[in-house]
């Protein structure tokens, strides 16, 4: 028997099991809401712009990233608010372009700005203390840690990983930019837009997806691609042009979370939006609005999508047995829900 025949049929005895395991996945559920925060309008802590980014802390805290006013807010796990940080700038604490951010769970908080770089701040039950910033030349987009390194997601010298030390001093660069256009102009545009990494410490893995495309990937803690693949029915942003002028027209999807939910399966959930005329709510929120979220399970094995559901909301953080549910009908806001996983 030739070596095609073998492999055929080594397929075809996989595909039964890959079917099964595919219908054994079961998505988790959310269940009663424990707190909310967000206001319409009345001026409070919790009246929120754009919320980026959510994090939690090993006592419960919540870390809440926004945009809208360049600000990390802080509150106690009953809602109480705690303290907040950041403004418009370049200076030391001041974000200019902040994308997500990073809680260790201990008492560090790590936000990722493309200008200012990586802010480390000292987080305990007084508040936000800033501590440094680092890394601002890798332009970073996205960070998780393994061990005592950073794994920072950002598109240096065609590059799109870079590990560094706390310091920022690079130790290893890997991963080509997703866009591979022949235009370097093309390729520098495309590919500097945010990226999300997510660390795997049991298992030394990395996965590294684009927020505006269809691609996510898989490497090793060396830098060994292990997997890469493509979103499926995903209408990313597309680029044209030359060294002389670069067009981007924006599609409508955004790869807005990675939840890494065990050792093989992680949750990727997709925002499909639709653009309005005009702005809503006296200017506090952009023209857009989310048509709906599409949450796929990814064999961490493989890239392969095991399931897809629409009935999952936005999560933008999941920890302690609960998630962070955000939502922007009809305002700005979070919910903090119990979550079982299945």
């Amino acid at each position: 028997m030739g070596s095609i025949a073998r492999g055929l049929l080594a397929l075809a005895a996989l595909a039964p099991a890959a079917l099964a395991a595919q219908s054994r996945f079961e998505f988790p559920r959310l269940g009663a809401v424990k707190l909310e925060l967000g206001e319409e309008s009345e001026p409070a802590p919790d009246l929120f712009s754009t919320i980026r980014a959510v994090a939690f802390d090993r006592v419960g805290r919540i870390y809440v990233l926004d945009t809208g006013d360049h600000s990390v807010r802080m509150f106690a796990s009953n809602g109480k608010f705690i303290g907040r940080a950041g403004r418009a700038g370049r200076g030391p604490a001041d974000f200019a372009y902040p994308h997500t951010m990073l809680h260790d769970g201990d008492s560090t908080l790590f936000v990722v700005d493309e200008i200012n770089g990586i802010a480390e701040f000292r987080t305990d039950a007084s508040g936000l203390h800033y501590v440094r910033s680092v890394g601002a030349d890798l332009f970073p987009r996205s960070t998780c840690t393994l061990g005592t390194r950073f794994v920072v997601g950002g598109y240096k010298d065609d590059k799109m990983v870079h590990i560094v030390d706390r310091d920022a001093i690079a130790q290893a660069s890997f991963g080509e930019g997703f866009n591979r256009d022949t235009s370097e102009a093309v390729r520098t545009r495309a590919n500097r837009q945010a990226v999300s990494v997510r660390c795997d410490e049991r298992n030394g893995r990395i996965v590294l997806a684009e927020c505006c495309g269809a691609g996510i990937r898989s490497y090793s803690a060396s830098g060994e691609l292990l997997w890469s693949a493509r979103l499926p029915d995903y209408q990313g942003v597309r680029y044209s042009g030359n060294a002389k002028s670069v067009s981007e027209f924006w599609g409508s999807d955004f790869t807005e979370s990675i939840h890494l939910m065990s050792d093989t399966v992680a949750l990727v959930q997709v925002k499909r939006i639709k653009r309005l005329p005009g702005g809503v709510g006296r200017g506090r929120r952009a023209a857009i609005e989310t048509v709906s979220v599409t949450s796929h399970a990814i064999d961490l094995r493989s890239g392969r999508v095991m399931a897809t559901t629409k009935a999952l909301p936005l999560m933008m953080a999941i920890g302690g047995g609960v998630a962070a549910v955000v939502s922007e009908d009809p305002y700005p806001r979070i919910e903090v829900r119990a979550l079982v996983r299945r």
